[in-house]
């Protein structure tokens, strides 16, 4: 699925991928409870003239987190040796602090993640659905 919106002089796209979401990982709360993390993979397309910076996100619909950041040309393939980025987790804290407020005036926050989630869930459902029906005919004929 991909969403697309103009922000200015910016296009973005939004996409995630229904069947390459991660399975849900259980994991041991401070209190000792065992909770599931059930957040959603998209990323985040900023495209200016002829670049584009590309945020991996993740959401579990309370929060956006940014795992990855690149900056990639618009219409040439990146070669599998090209730099993509340096480790997100081991930019400046103020760095990453900055990105999040970027794509949060871009409408990329926590609202949105809660978006995303009831809509791929939502999809997730019709497609499987859509999957029984067609089964279900083919059996029967």
């Amino acid at each position: 699925m991909t969403l697309t919106r103009q922000f200015g002089h910016e296009t973005i796209h939004v996409d995630v991928s229904v069947n390459e979401q991660p399975e849900e990982e259980p994991f041991e709360t401070e209190d000792g409870a065992i909770d599931v993390d059930v957040g959603i993979l998209f990323t985040v397309q900023v495209t200016k003239n002829e670049d584009s910076l590309v945020f991996e996100c993740k959401s579990d619909g309370s929060y956006v987190t940014i795992t990855h950041v690149s900056f990639e040309p618009v219409d040439e393939e990146l070669s599998e040796s090209a730099y993509t980025g340096p480790v997100y987790e081991e930019l400046d804290e103020d760095l990453q602090a900055q990105f999040t407020s970027y794509l949060e005036e871009r409408g990329i926050n926590a609202e949105f993640g809660a978006y995303v989630l009831r809509l791929v869930h939502d999809k997730e459902q019709r497609e499987y659905m859509y999957w029984l029906e067609r089964t279900a005919k083919f059996i029967q004929s």
